[in-house]
């Protein structure tokens, strides 16, 4: 059952924050007068979700008030009095029959609507529910319609308006009137918002860079084929350019690469043949090296053609995980692994389940679903090394090592799986670093396992063994190699643990032959960015 008001939050910046919610409730729990759970399903991209990320608290209010409702869902109006809540940091309205004090117990970031289930830590019982008349009802329901503009076609929202007004005007007092008077100048700009523009003069796409720690199973006719679990930073990330040209063109480090990509777009999307793009990449890692730099440049070009030609982008976006498996099937990637889909879409630590019914070599990229996301502590860092001069397997290489390989044994796949989902995700969840660390290098080794034939042919095998066997000495436990090399992240619990690893792997002389940097641990994804979009 839902129950439609408003919640407070807490803002990174310690402030306020008042919106519309509907969550769910027991209705035995209901019936009963103990409301002991909420289950809040907020969009990734909303303000409450980002909030409730930073501060896992919050008060959910249900109110009779449907003008505070309707100033609340347009932004528009003074902030309510607000008193200090008593069990958790936050505030509650003051003029709430009925405010509930939550703390969220778990935590599903892995799909565009969230999945935060909370336990209620305090009730406050305010002055009596009045309760909502039709008139009241109707307003609800335009509020609602006011929150799903990004989803609903403008057509059925201004017919279902025009339902909801007889309603308000046959039943509602001046209350009722003015409430959705001021959802329908919201409808009104949201529609004439959403009206296609003019594209922007070019835009700008920031990408975070790929760990891959291993999949979970390949060559096994019965058993679902690649997943594995991958982890986003948020350097060395992509930087590209993308602008309307005469003819296509690249600049830049893996320019023509980035062409190739532009043109697959164009021809996946059917666009004029006479419509071509010149893409600037500004900063991009390493190619080949296990930082996913392939499909994040391959990303990056599909969300600014499409941002320029598809869907002309007014301003800052985001993307949902729908969107990015979508940009990677119009640039011809992810024919194994969607990590570096969901990392593009939603930043964090992706466990994917694999593929049913896959080869070797190729699966349609749409079949393997994310089970799993968590954001690390914003005080976690990785010291991230790369061996200069070196370059895993790739292109015809790797093709033929995957050939050559055995099947994964079903015992290794179940132990990966039982690391990923019970130990590495978990304690990312509740914030427990040393059995993050402890899960993410015993994940690491295991996941080796079935490359081994392959891996210990490389001329890097050797000086990465010796490196994760310094680190362990330095009291790194987290540490791992991504996908076939040479990169290998250490996790550390603080910048100052960082700084102390990096100081003493420059006092062996490793800088002398590796990149070696502190990374943060990314948890938004990517973001475009219109530049010098046409006055509107």
């Amino acid at each position: 059952m839902i129950l439609e008001g408003l919640i407070t939050t807490r803002s990174p910046d310690g402030q306020p924050h008042l919106a519309a919610m509907g969550p769910e409730v027991d209705p035995v729990e209901l019936k009963a007068g103990r409301i002991e759970t909420l289950v809040l399903k907020p969009f990734a991209t909303s303000k409450t979700a980002r909030n409730l990320a930073a501060t896992p608290a919050g008060v959910f209010q249900l109110t009779d008030d449907v003008l505070l409702l309707a100033r609340t869902v347009a932004g528009r109006g003074p902030r309510p009095d607000l008193l200090p809540a008593a069990a958790i940091d936050g505030w509650r309205l003051a003029d709430a029959p009925l405010a509930l004090e939550f703390r969220i117990v778990s935590a599903d970031r892995s799909a565009e609507r969230q999945r935060l289930v909370a336990r209620v830590e305090r009730i406050h019982q305010g002055r009596p529910f009045v309760g909502h008349v039709r008139a009241r009802h109707a307003v609800v329901e335009a509020a609602i319609l006011v929150t799903r503009l990004h989803m609903i076609p403008a057509a059925e929202i201004e017919a279902r308006f025009a339902e909801l007004r007889t309603l308000v005007e046959k039943t509602g007092g001046p209350e009722e009137h003015e409430a959705f008077a001021i959802l329908a100048d919201a409808v009104a700009a949201g529609i004439g918002a959403s009206t296609p523009t003019a594209p922007p003069r070019a835009v700008e796409v920031r990408t975070p860079a790929r760990l891959h720690l291993g999949m979970f199973s390949f060559g096994d006719p019965l058993a679902r084929s690649f997943g594995g679990t991958g982890l986003m930073l948020d350097e060395p990330g992509i930087v590209v350019r993308v602008s309307p040209a005469a003819a296509f063109a690249g600049r830049g480090p893996q320019g023509d690469r980035a062409v190739e990509f532009a043109r697959n777009c164009a021809a996946a999307w059917k666009l004029p043949v006479d419509q071509a793009f010149e893409v600037e990449v500004v900063a991009t890692p390493r190619s080949h090296v296990g930082l996913g730099s392939g499909t994040q440049l391959a990303l990056a070009v599909a969300a600014a053609i499409e941002g320029l030609a598809v869907r002309p982008a007014a301003g800052e976006r985001s993307f949902a995980s729908r969107e990015a498996l979508a940009l990677a099937r119009a640039a011809g990637r992810g024919r194994r692994s969607s990590v570096g889909a969901y990392g593009f879409a939603n930043g964090g630590l992706l466990v994917e389940a694999g593929r049913l019914g896959a080869d070797k070599l190729a699966a349609p990229l749409e079949a393997s679903p994310l089970v799993a996301r968590a954001e690390l502590p914003p005080a976690w860092r990785g010291v991230l090394v790369v061996e200069r001069g070196m370059e895993g397997l790739h292109g015809d290489a790797e093709r033929q090592a995957f050939l050559a390989l055995p099947p994964v044994d079903r015992g290794v796949t179940a132990e990966l799986a039982r690391i990923a989902l019970l130990e590495l995700v978990p304690a990312a969840f509740e914030g427990r670093f040393e059995a993050f660390a402890e899960a993410f290098g015993a994940y690491g080794r295991l996941a080796g396992v079935p490359f081994a034939s392959a891996s210990s042919t490389l001329p890097f095998h050797r000086s990465i063994e010796a490196l994760i066997e310094r680190l362990a000495a330095l009291g790194v436990r987290g540490a791992a190699q991504s996908s076939w090399g040479p990169a290998v992240l250490a996790c550390v619990a603080s910048e100052a643990e960082a700084e102390g690893v990096v100081a003493a792997l420059a006092a062996d002389g490793l800088g002398s032959t590796h990149d070696i940097a502190i990374v943060r641990f990314n948890a938004k994804g990517a973001r475009l960015q219109p530049i010098n979009p046409p006055a509107r």
